[in-house]
């Protein structure tokens, strides 16, 4: 899984476009649900030191062939080891417990540690059902799944999906604009597509304070009756002060605003867009920085060049205050609450798939996080309060997982996103349910 941070929480955009829970904050919150991208998330900064900074290494600081600083207390060099195993960092965690044994060679819950960094490293498999509809009348489903293979720079997944994708128009349903066309209903009514993915993930991460991460997902969609794609997503992160100040740029090719990495399984939202075999390059950047101790900021840009043409320019910022943690030295939980405006411009719509020639929105915002190496979960909610040209929808979505059994060797999750929308604003429904098992 990856995490994602409360600042990657979904979007909220416009009607006619299944716009928004957006993939990118799913790049979001199932990130936040996603471990291996915790610290990419900006929601899960690593454990502080009493004076807010990040601990210092193992060994300090000191001049080659100078004095050595003293390691830190072990509390800290625990709580960073156990936050490491938070982020499916087995082999750093395990340096780590190694030293604090070296300094309390009975220390119990280091001895733990190492045995679950131990059993982390082994090969995985991750298996989860996907099921979506919306007030459009479209509905899909997939399910698959597929080895998680650990490594010292990163975590590779590897999922085959398979599944349905139907647009089932209901010629009483106004709120669909397709039922509103002249050429309704159309042969294409009703018409249901098999399709598979198969998905390659890779999220290495590097640097002397790993403040370097990257995601590379690879997605080939095969479709029985329509153009088969080739999709992919890669973004890089750096992370200047975890969990607070950042910066993510990124390009993909996509034929859905929900693909992405976090949403393998997810198809386009019409018919039309699948038969014509419309994609689009999808380039975006982030930048979250903190005004100041209990407030951040988080401003992204995302650029989209359709094949047939069409152009698309996006802009969303965050204004966030922090009710939670007030101690430096605590990171969890974290609640937030702030403002979310949303500018979309596209340069024509298209019943093709939904797209704003100009829309705006301002929302009231909350969201929550806590994550543990047993206990994640996840909450982000929106209502809208100043809205143009379309009714911005109201937004919810949760995330939770549970590690059990011997060694902690199972995890069940489970994501609902829901946005509820009036008019002919999008209303949907997104529902994920999964289980990973290490062997």
């Amino acid at each position: 899984m990856q995490v994602e941070t409360p600042a990657m929480t979904p979007r909220i955009f416009p009607a006619k476009r299944m716009v928004g829970l957006c993939a990118a904050l799913l790049t979001g919150i199932l990130a936040t649900a996603s471990v291996a991208r915790a610290q990419d998330s900006g929601s899960v900064p690593p454990p502080a030191s009493p004076t807010g900074a990040p601990p210092a290494g193992p060994t300090g600081g000191g001049p080659p062939g100078g004095p050595q600083m003293a390691p830190p207390p072990l509390p800290v060099l625990l709580g960073y080891a156990n936050f490491m195993l938070t982020l499916e960092r087995p082999w750093q965690a395990e340096k780590l417990y190694k030293l604090i044994l070296m300094l309390d060679p009975k220390n119990v819950a280091a001895q733990k540690g190492l045995e679950d960094a131990e059993n982390m490293k082994h090969i995985g498999f991750a298996t989860l059902v996907h099921s979506y509809y919306d007030s459009k009348d479209v509905q899909s489903l997939g399910y698959g799944g597929g080895p998680i293979i650990m490594m010292p720079s990163g975590k590779m997944t590897f999922t085959f999906g398979n599944g349905y994708y139907k647009n089932n128009n209901n010629p009483n349903n106004r709120r669909n604009p397709t039922t509103q066309l002249p050429t309704f209903p159309s042969p294409y009514d009703n018409f249901a597509l098999q399709r598979q993915t198969y998905n390659l993930e890779y999220t290495p991460f590097w640097g002397k304070k790993m403040e370097n991460e990257a995601a590379i997902w690879l997605s080939y969609q095969h479709y029985d009756d329509v153009p088969s794609k080739l999709l992919y997503d890669i973004n890089y992160t750096y992370n200047i002060k975890p969990g607070r100040e950042k910066i993510n740029i990124g390009t993909g090719r996509k034929n859905s605003f929900y693909s992405s990495q976090l949403n393998q399984f997810l198809a386009p939202e019409t018919y039309f867009e699948l038969q014509k075999g419309i994609t689009f390059n999808d380039y975006y950047a982030e930048v979250a920085y903190p005004m100041a101790p209990q407030w951040d900021l988080d401003f992204r840009y995302r650029f989209f060049d359709y094949s047939d043409g069409n152009q698309r320019n996006n802009f969303r910022t965050q204004f966030l205050y922090r009710i939670m943690p007030t101690d430096p030295r605590k990171q969890m939980p974290i609640w937030r609450v702030g403002l979310d405006g949303i500018v979309d411009l596209g340069r024509f719509f298209t019943f093709d798939y939904g797209i704003p020639r100009d829309f705006r929105s301002v929302s009231v915002m909350t969201d929550y996080a806590i994550l543990g190496r047993a206990t994640k979960f996840v909450l982000y909610a929106s209502y809208p309060i100043a809205e143009k040209n379309f009714a911005a929808p109201a937004g919810l979505v949760a995330y939770a997982s549970q590690a059990f059994g011997p060694a902690k060797r199972f995890e069940f999750y489970s994501k609902a996103e829901i946005l509820e929308a009036r008019n002919l604003s999008v209303s949907l429904y997104d529902y994920v349910s999964g289980l990973n098992t290490r062997f």
